[in-house]
């Protein structure tokens, strides 16, 4: 998998975690106060996940980077 190609799963992971805590509150499984800490947190995670893609040299890639080479988005 090509660093373009992990950066695009981080991309479409991180929407399916915002729609999914989008959805929870507005179905009021959760508060307003707690959606946007928890939605501001995933953005901070998957932050982190692209800094580390970046500074990851290519011979460490795969196992840095395994979580998201190994997600399945069908499933996530």
């Amino acid at each position: 998998m090509t660093r373009k190609e992990i950066y695009e799963k981080i991309l479409k992971m991180l929407e399916i975690e915002q729609n999914h805590l989008r959805n929870r509150y507005e179905f009021g499984e959760i508060d307003f106060d707690n959606y946007e800490e928890l939605s501001f947190e995933r953005d901070k995670e998957y932050e982190e996940y692209i800094v580390d893609l970046a500074i990851t040299n290519d011979s460490e890639l795969k196992e840095k980077m395994s979580f998201i080479i190994n997600a399945n988005i069908e499933t996530f």
